[in-house]
């Protein structure tokens, strides 16, 4: 490969983790630039990774289980997380990333079960604005929110959103108040004072 292609390759690969908005894996990037080898694409990541060490304000950063995401710098994470929460998510459209960040990995399939609609163009819309990204297995595709998810609910990344809101939940419960028991019995003793009063 000759130093023109190999930069080349770095823009490419710029280009795919800054467009992608999630961890992606080698394999992917290398099936999406239809390249010879995995090699070829960690080579070039880790030359982009030791770029943006020092005087940028975002670097690329790799989860356990081997993938790479490019990411702001925390110096920066406060400023972003301001910016993105000033973004307003329609009504349908926040029901539809509630349910996905609850039953997570889903398909639109089983989302358009659980609320009794196609939620298409839900879904478009929030991959398009990266709130969601999505694996292929077979021929369906399993839809789970991204890191911009979490900045704009200002939850720790990676944190069970199924937990945290079974919880919330279980506390907002705790805190409304108990309805009044036994109204059957207190209307009937209403009843008869009304009935003894004549």
């Amino acid at each position: 490969m000759t130093q023109d292609s190999f930069t080349d390759l770095h823009f490419k690969i710029e280009a795919i983790l800054f467009s992608y908005g999630d961890y992606i894996s080698l394999r992917e990037i290398q099936q999406t630039l239809d390249l010879d080898s995995e090699m070829m694409a960690k080579n070039a990541l880790q030359d982009l990774q030791e770029k943006y060490k020092e005087g940028y304000s975002f670097h690329i950063v790799q989860n356990e289980e081997g993938k790479y995401r490019m990411s702001v710098k925390d110096d920066y994470a406060d400023l972003l997380s301001d910016m993105i929460s000033g973004t307003e998510i329609p009504a349908n459209v926040l029901k539809v990333l509630s349910v996905i960040a609850y039953e997570q990995p889903v398909t639109k399939t089983r989302l358009s079960e659980i609320l009794g609609k196609s939620v298409k163009n839900e879904v478009n819309y929030l991959y398009r604005n990266k709130f969601l990204s999505y694996q292929k297995q077979g021929i369906g595709k399993y839809y789970k929110v991204t890191k911009k998810f979490y900045d704009y609910f200002k939850l720790e990344e990676g944190e069970d959103f199924r937990d945290a809101a079974n919880k919330s939940i279980t506390t907002f419960l705790e805190e409304v108040p108990q309805p009044i028991q036994d109204t059957q019995e207190e209307s009937t003793s209403i009843s008869e004072e009304i009935s003894n009063e004549k």
